[in-house]
């Protein structure tokens, strides 16, 4: 039942945190999943979150059938008729490149770890819970656990994990440490511009408009964009 339950869209701690989950700890993160819950559905959200930077709605309308092994992508539809509308419509559709070792990871998933489950449309989601495709509310809780530092070491911020209240379901959001989907959309972003990725290359990918990116999501100092900038520009 707790998977189905919606949590409002933006948290208040999402509109007062500037944040971004930063590249090592999401290495951290995923390294830990892939040693203790590989292939699982933590694992599978968590890495595409990151990688693809894609947001919390695109993640929630991928089906089976939009995962193509062979090509080694994610083909993304707007289909607000059954329930997986994308924020820009037809304009955010899309196929986003996924890498040979998270294919397989996803290839993992669907043969051992997915609920063989159809939505109240008889969609196959990809990413499912006992009662259908999982739920916003659901993919928020997730993120929220698996970012706390307390996850994978000890808390920063001198809480007894065994009593904190930011333990609780519901109430992970609290957490000083957590980080919402946005923050590692924001995250993942913002470490493919440091790798040098073009603008251009991470605004189709990430289907955000140039202009956006540099407001609200381009996390990189100006120290970081010229030594960037340098690799491109003969200095004579």
């Amino acid at each position: 039942m707790r998977e189905r339950v919606q949590l409002p869209e933006v948290e208040p701690e999402d509109e007062a945190r500037d944040e971004h989950l930063e590249a090592g700890r999401a290495d951290e993160i995923l390294d830990h999943l892939e040693r203790f819950s590989y292939a699982s559905r933590d694992h599978v959200v968590c890495a595409i979150l990151w990688h693809t930077g894609i947001r919390l709605g695109s993640l929630r309308a991928f089906d089976v059938s939009d995962f193509d092994a062979d090509a080694k992508c994610l083909d993304l539809r707007h289909r607000p008729e059954s329930g997986t509308p994308l924020k820009n419509k037809q304009a955010a559709e899309r196929s986003i490149a996924v890498g040979p070792h998270y294919c397989g990871v996803i290839e993992d998933y669907l043969k051992h770890n997915r609920q063989k489950v159809v939505d109240d449309h008889r969609r196959k989601p990809l990413i499912t819970s006992s009662q259908g495709r999982l739920s916003e509310g659901a993919v928020r809780e997730t993120i929220y656990r698996v970012t706390q530092p307390c996850e994978i070491g000890g808390c920063p911020h001198d809480k007894d994990p065994e009593t904190c209240e930011y333990r609780r379901h519901g109430k992970r959001a609290g957490c000083p440490s957590s980080h919402s989907p946005h923050g590692i959309r924001r995250g993942s972003i913002t470490d493919h511009l440091l790798n040098g990725t073009p603008q251009e290359v991470v605004s189709d990918r990430s289907n955000v408009s140039k202009d956006v990116l540099e407001q609200h999501y381009d996390e990189r100092t100006e120290r970081e964009k010229m030594e960037i900038r340098r690799e491109f520009v003969s200095e004579g």
